[in-house]
Parts: C-alpha cells; structure tokens; sequence
C-alpha cells in the first residue's frame, strides 16, 4: 500500500512533459488551435458523449450568444458540415476524441489533467475577452 502511495507522488511530481507525451505531438496544438475545436472538447469534458446534430447545436447556440443575434438553420448545417470534414478529424488525429461515424457520436477521449486544465483555462479567458 505505501508503495503505490509512493509511486503516485512521484508520478505527481515528475514534470508535465513527462507525464503527457500529448504535449509534445504537433496534432495536439494543431487540434486545440482553433477556439471551435477548444469549445467541442469543452463541452465534451462535462459530458463526454454527443451525437454530431446536438453538438452542431450546442456549438450554433454558442456562436448565437457570443454575436448576440439569431442563427438559423442554414447556420446550424455549415456548423455541422465542418465538424464533420474539419474540426472532428483534427481531434481523433490528435486522440483527443473518438468518433463513432455509423452512430454519429463523439467520445471524449481520457485526457490528462494537464489538458482538461488547459481547455478549460481556454475557454475561461476567451470569456473573458469578450466578456
């Protein structure tokens, strides 16, 4: 028992580009360099699993309220159409998510702390930028 607690501690403190080799892969920054990418793996970290039609939607409706004006339908399909072509690819090439095109759904992949931390951290200062 005390070996396990003590090899937890030294896994804790051994720097962060030990623990997640994700950082050093050029697919992870290539992913989470669009703030579109950022928000689908945001809403992925609290519920982990969508289909791609409520997705398009939530991520339409976060576009709606940072404009402050109406989408419509037309907005939500090109939404759907990149994530489909775009944005969904770069993060299963990134193994960010997992994405399941028979049954259209998206499954956050496991991530480190470190990268929970830093998506979520994205997305609080883009808040706050426009906020």
């Amino acid at each position: 028992m005390g070996d396990d607690l003590e090899e937890t501690n030294r896994r804790e403190r051994r720097p962060v580009f030990e623990r997640t080799e994700r950082l050093a892969d050029d697919s992870f920054y290539r992913a989470l360099a669009s703030s579109e990418r950022r928000r689908v793996l945001y809403l992925l970290l609290d519920k982990e699993q969508y289909t791609i039609e409520r997705l398009a939607t939530a991520l339409t409706g976060w576009d709606a309220t940072d404009s402050e004006t109406m989408r419509t339908p037309a907005d939500y399909e090109q939404r759907r159409i990149r994530l489909v072509h775009a944005d969904l690819p770069f993060l299963v090439e990134a193994d960010l998510i997992r994405y399941d095109v028979t049954r259209g759904t998206v499954h956050l992949e496991s991530l480190d702390p470190v990268v929970r931390d830093l998506i979520e951290a994205s997305i609080e200062t883009e808040r706050r930028q426009r906020g």
